[in-house]
């Protein structure tokens, strides 16, 4: 069965499952290429990069590669990319864009997103800094990246544009002068952390929800998570759901994967593990019961990882 998916307000579909190539840089040269290469052969269509992660160029080889044996054709995936935060004015994003692309060496994107609401200053360094070490923000408004990111459909260069890290307030701004709403909003949503709130303002808005770490970043510790509950999720998991894991030949990880498809919510699991990445879409010869899902989403305790702390203090950031 190939990948279902999901269909965004403008029509377009996004397989709702995709590989997540965040923190792949830290590895050996090839890792990423490799898992993305083992991940098209294994059925993803949809692989998700940043500017940031600076493995743009590895990905993209991999991905002409698969093209070039025949496994795949470019249409036939979803490739998406995240504008970073040194290219928030309006007339940097464009550009920003393609630098991407020819990174990728692709001639457009599925879809593109603001990584982040709020700007670092422009040109340089990804992570500008002071004499005091301190990041340098911009105040670019997120709305004038918006209308960039408007003018990247109009080019051409990408199907579908999105936001990432935005809260109920900052999407109300967008919508309140765009011209393209919002396809997607990706956040971080796990376990520990459901987002129920934000996840249910966005669908009312018709904009679709897209999970960053839906496994639970195992290898971080939850500071809001308190003894007996610090402990990795997927061995939450493997405790509570051996018997559904033994029957159905699933790791704790492929039902952390169908808890979040139970919730309809797109998704992009990572791992460095190639092994791994078939089980992470083996979701759809099995069923959760009703009381297997109130289970996991009674583990809820508000337990973000991910503050990108530079950024507290300055008036766009998410969480602040």
């Amino acid at each position: 069965m190939g990948v279902p998916s999901l269909t965004f307000n403008n029509g377009k579909k996004m397989p709702i499952i995709g590989l997540g190539t965040w923190n792949f840089w830290q590895g050996e040269s090839g890792q990423v290429g490799n898992a993305v290469k083992t991940a098209i052969e294994a059925g993803y269509r949809h692989i998700d990069c940043a500017h940031v992660y600076k493995n743009e160029e590895e990905i993209g080889q991999a991905i002409r590669d698969k093209i070039k044996d025949g496994t795949v054709k470019r249409e036939d995936l979803f490739v998406t990319s995240k504008l970073w935060q040194t290219s928030h004015s309006r007339t940097a994003v464009v550009t920003a864009l393609k630098t991407t692309l020819k990174h990728l060496g692709l001639d457009y994107l599925d879809l593109y997103l603001i990584h982040w609401p709020f700007g670092y200053k422009e040109g340089g360094d990804m992570f500008p800094r002071d004499e005091n070490n301190k990041i340098i923000l911009s105040n670019v408004d997120y709305c004038d990246t918006w209308l960039g990111m408007q003018d990247a459909v109009s080019h051409g260069l990408a199907r579908s544009i999105g936001v990432s890290n935005f809260n109920t307030k900052q999407i109300d701004r967008i919508l309140s002068m765009c011209s393209i709403v919002p396809a997607t909003n990706q956040v971080e949503c796990h376990a520990f952390f459901n987002q129920k709130s934000l996840i249910d303002y966005c669908t009312s808005k018709k904009i679709t929800v897209t999970a960053y770490a839906p496994l639970g970043s195992p290898n971080r510790l939850y500071e809001k998570i308190t003894a007996p509950l610090l402990f990795q999720l997927e061995e939450w998991v493997w405790s509570h759901f051996k018997d559904n894991a033994k029957s159905f030949k699933m790791s704790p990880r492929t039902i952390l994967v169908k808890h979040k498809y139970f919730w309809n919510y797109g998704q992009i699991p990572r791992s460095r593990a190639a092994g791994k990445l078939p089980n992470n879409i083996k979701v759809f010869d099995f069923e959760l019961t009703t009381e297997e899902v109130k289970a996991m989403d009674a583990l809820d305790c508000n337990g973000r990882v991910y503050l990108e702390g530079d950024g507290i203090g300055h008036p766009h950031h998410s969480f602040s």
